[in-house]
């Protein structure tokens, strides 16, 4: 049996679009920005389970660390934590946290709306979090 998963919007950061210097929005603020990011990995990773207005469930998604990589230290990390959440009762029934880290290769920063930001150090990591965590969610509740 498929569980449907209501997407919880927008999906919160605890960082501020100044903290990603190069890598921030351009257009747009970064709670929607990162929604459109959560939105897209759910539909490639999770199609079945994750929707807009269905459920019993809520899926609510928090970037709790988007480190841009530096001179310094050529790593970009992701951190992000999905919580599934009983609707009628409030009580949270799964939790998961993902980090993620990549090496800088070639692709200078670009703003996270920019469709270049895949390619990037930070695109990457975000990317491999958000894909883990939707695999994990469509294995656990059967979008499989």
């Amino acid at each position: 049996m498929v569980t449907q998963l209501r997407l919880r919007t927008p999906v919160s950061a605890d960082m501020t679009s100044r903290n990603l210097g190069d890598y921030a929005p351009a257009d747009g603020d970064l709670p929607d920005s990162l929604t459109a990011l959560v939105r897209v990995n759910a539909r490639e990773a999770a199609p079945r389970i994750v929707s807009e207005d269905g459920g019993d469930l809520e899926l609510r998604a928090v970037f709790l660390r988007l480190e841009s990589d530096t001179e310094e230290r050529p790593f970009a990390c992701a951190q992000v934590l999905v919580e599934v959440v009983r609707l009628a009762t409030r009580q949270t029934i799964y939790t998961r946290k993902v980090e993620s880290e990549v090496r800088r290769l070639i692709q200078e920063p670009v703003p996270l709306d920019d469709p270049r930001f895949s390619r990037t150090a930070l695109g990457r990591a975000t990317h491999s979090c958000l894909r883990s965590l939707f695999t994990a969610l469509a294995d656990t509740f059967g979008g499989v």
